[in-house]
């Protein structure tokens, strides 16, 4: 399918180069071409797209599809399944969450313009902070840096990170004598 000469394709792009305002409904595709169009358009447009899912399968799908279409920036806001685990500070999924909502925290911005962020909207619906939040909260860690380890300990359990004998999950830390092990959730 050639969708560079396809003259509905050509008018949604158009639409979306413009500065003009408001959303662009594309609506009564089928399969695959939703993804096929959201490639094509992260390949012409070269900024962040939100792709946006029914279900957290379909958002799988997408995230799948738009690799296969060659999307290098392709990323998937997962979903939690359940309300119990939105309290969870050690979960994989709210480190990924996070590590996505870090893509957007750097004020110079340019990380992001072929970036394609398949979501469902059940992860839509749920919190993430905001960049300036993350930024605002962040500790930042030099090499050969010297820091008070027990400054560092009041900062990680001020965070809600989990002191643990053995890292496992991101949200955790441990300590040996002077030695403290961080399993920071946007090292995932």
């Amino acid at each position: 399918m050639d969708l560079v000469g396809d003259n509905v394709v050509s008018q949604i792009v158009s639409r979306l180069g413009r500065a003009a305002k408001g959303p662009v409904l594309v609506e009564g595709t089928w399969g695959s071409f939703a993804r096929l169009l959201t490639a094509h358009l992260a390949r012409t447009l070269r900024r962040p797209i939100l792709h946006i899912c029914p279900h957290i399968d379909d958002a799988d799908r997408a995230f799948d599809d738009l690799k296969t279409f060659g999307v290098a920036g392709v990323e998937l806001l997962p979903a939690w399944e359940g309300e119990e685990d939105l309290a969870d500070a050690t979960d994989e999924t709210r480190a990924e969450r996070l590590r996505i909502v870090s893509l957007f925290s750097d004020p110079e911005g340019g990380k992001y313009e072929d970036l394609v962020i398949a979501a469902p909207v059940q992860a839509l619906c749920q919190p993430v902070p905001r960049p300036s939040a993350l930024r605002e909260s962040a500790l930042e860690l030099r090499r050969n840096e010297d820091l008070d380890p027990e400054a560092v300990l009041e900062w990680l359990v001020n965070n809600s990170f989990e002191r643990v004998d053995a890292l496992d999950l991101p949200g955790q830390f441990a300590r040996r004598g002077g030695i403290i092990d961080i399993y920071a959730p946007l090292a995932c």
